[in-house]
């Protein structure tokens, strides 16, 4: 029976080890995203019209690897840092920024993020994740 313990208690150890992380990650992201649909989500809205009312991580994220930013991921997380996720108006305030930013950093020319979101356009890149 002792044996039949410490087996049971080794293997809940390794899998907290080994999957711990994944789901911490996964508990950051909410935030963020409520924060950007309060702001950006409204009904009647043209980002609201585009994604038919419903936003995803593809806002931020390309590809199936999260930790793949687009452009628009990129201007955003400079603003953040570990743990704003429990500061709202940190990510209110990374989100302002970030809509400042102009879509393509090689060209002062080009539409802002923010711009880009009030005329409807997912602020997304189609190239490969970094």
């Amino acid at each position: 029976m002792t044996k039949l313990v410490a087996t049971t208690l080794g293997l809940a150890v390794a899998v907290a080890i080994v999957w711990g992380p994944s789901f911490h990650e996964a508990g950051a992201k909410p935030p963020y995203k409520k924060e950007w649909d309060t702001m950006y989500m409204q009904e009647g809205s043209a980002m609201y019209k585009a994604l038919e009312g419903k936003s995803n991580c593809n806002v931020c994220h390309q590809g199936k690897n999260r930790k793949n930013r687009n452009a628009y991921g990129k201007a955003l997380a400079k603003y953040l840092e570990k743990g704003d996720e429990k500061k709202p108006e940190k990510i209110v305030d990374a989100l302002k920024k970030a809509a400042e930013e102009h879509s393509d950093p090689n060209d002062a020319n080009s539409a802002t993020f923010g711009e880009l979101i009030d005329k409807g356009e997912l602020p997304v890149t189609l190239d490969e994740p970094n």
